[in-house]
């Protein structure tokens, strides 16, 4: 009841442009396959027919049906020709106009980027000093194992 429900409602939603190209495109194809098929069997009909006599009916209708096949495949081919192009023109007018709005509205001169906040105005004024700042090119003092414990101890609290 379900699939029944989707069915319907399926047939009822209109196609998309682009959905009816792919299903002209694909008939195309499957009849373009049928043709193939129908003229092969028209051919083996026929060159059976003659040779052994079966009656010129089957490899005729075969013929017929693969003429048919053939059309129908041409007849989409022309309709995907046009909707193509309609949809062409149709994105291009899409992009032109686009493309006129957006020329339009923006300048093309060189703007620098704002800059972002510095960090430090959002920390707190008064920040805790956790081990004693040494200028690294004059660093003779050597912290002891102690020491250095106890700056980790207080770094691993913050």
């Amino acid at each position: 009841m379900v699939r029944r429900a989707q069915k319907e409602q399926n047939r009822n939603t209109p196609l998309t442009p682009q959905q009816r190209l792919m299903r002209l495109t694909n008939t195309q194809r499957g009849f373009s396959v049928l043709f193939a098929l129908l003229f092969v069997a028209s051919l083996t009909l026929g060159t059976l027919s003659v040779t052994v006599g079966m009656p010129w009916v089957g490899s005729i209708a075969s013929l017929l049906l693969s003429l048919g096949s053939i059309g129908v495949s041409r007849a989409a081919a022309r309709a995907a020709e046009q909707l193509a192009q309609s949809i062409y023109a149709n994105r291009e007018r899409v992009r032109n106009t686009a493309a006129r709005k957006v020329s339009s509205s923006i300048s093309r001169d060189w703007v620098p980027n704002p800059l972002p906040a510095p960090l430090a105005q959002n920390l707190p004024k008064q920040q805790e000093q956790i081990a004693e700042v040494i200028n690294i090119t004059n660093s003779a003092r050597s912290i002891s194992s102690k020491e250095l414990d106890e700056i980790l101890a207080r770094r691993r609290a913050i």
